[in-house]
């Protein structure tokens, strides 16, 4: 098996996908969690706990662009969580993402 567009979409979209659940099911195990998520352009931002690993952008820049405004977005819901902001980005991601993300010195 080899990698390709293809194989890296179906990867990315099962890790957004875990991440949305991962948030909407957490507070049923968890009750006083704040856990929630967010799109991202088509990835999602999840926020679990300020230090979960699971706190983080998964899926952005594959089946559509991500813009400057989602960027934007995402890094307004982890500061109003005082969470770190960290994106998991794929190589088969919209290049662009990788542009506005290098300007903001990530």
């Amino acid at each position: 098996m080899h990698a390709n567009l293809s194989l890296a979409l179906r990867l990315e979209s099962a890790s957004a996908a875990l991440a949305r659940w991962s948030a909407e099911i957490h507070p049923s195990l968890f009750p006083e969690s704040a856990a929630t998520s967010i799109p991202c352009g088509s990835g999602t931002a999840c926020f679990l706990d300020e230090s979960s690993p699971l706190t983080q952008i998964k899926g952005a820049g594959m089946i559509a662009p991500t813009f400057e405004g989602d960027i934007d977005a995402a890094e307004a819901f982890y500061e109003e969580r005082m969470a770190p902001v960290t994106f998991i980005l794929c190589p088969f991601a919209d290049a662009a993402i990788f542009t506005y993300l290098s300007r903001r010195g990530y």
